[in-house]
């Protein structure tokens, strides 16, 4: 076993298909809990990915796929001792590409677009306005 001291960090490249995107979850630092015994440990999980989802609306076209584009899908995350998350993003861009299932045509309402894995999970972060829609 590695034995190390402070807080750990975990580097996280988020999978570029959205099937294959978990929720990923860390919790506080809970210290010497469990040492001497058998109990159970009790600890509060944060979810540390964006969740993210697309409503539209248009005039009969389809969507047959969603693009995201310059998102920086690496970074490592640090969790304080009070749980707070937080993240350093890797310096490379990429893109989400995300297939809707089976097309949608829009109407007038703007309705959610969902895509073979369901939401987007990304690694939080302010995005530009580059979002294609073929």
């Amino acid at each position: 076993m590695n034995v190390s001291t402070g807080i750990p960090t975990i580097t996280y490249t988020v999978p570029t298909n959205c099937s294959d995107q978990p929720d990923l979850m860390a919790s506080a630092l809970l210290n010497d809990l469990n040492k001497t015994n058998n109990d159970p440990v009790n600890f509060q999980m944060r979810h540390v990915l964006t969740c993210i989802g697309f409503k539209a609306s248009g005039d009969g076209e389809r969507i047959t796929k969603i693009t995201a584009k310059g998102v920086k899908p690496t970074g490592t995350l640090t969790v304080a001792e009070d749980g707070t998350p937080s993240w350093l993003l890797g310096a490379v861009d990429g893109n989400f590409e995300a297939t809707v299932d089976d097309g949608v045509y829009l109407g007038a309402l703007a309705q959610l677009v969902n895509t073979g894995g369901g939401y987007l999970m990304m690694i939080p972060q302010t995005l530009g306005t580059e979002l294609a829609l073929p």
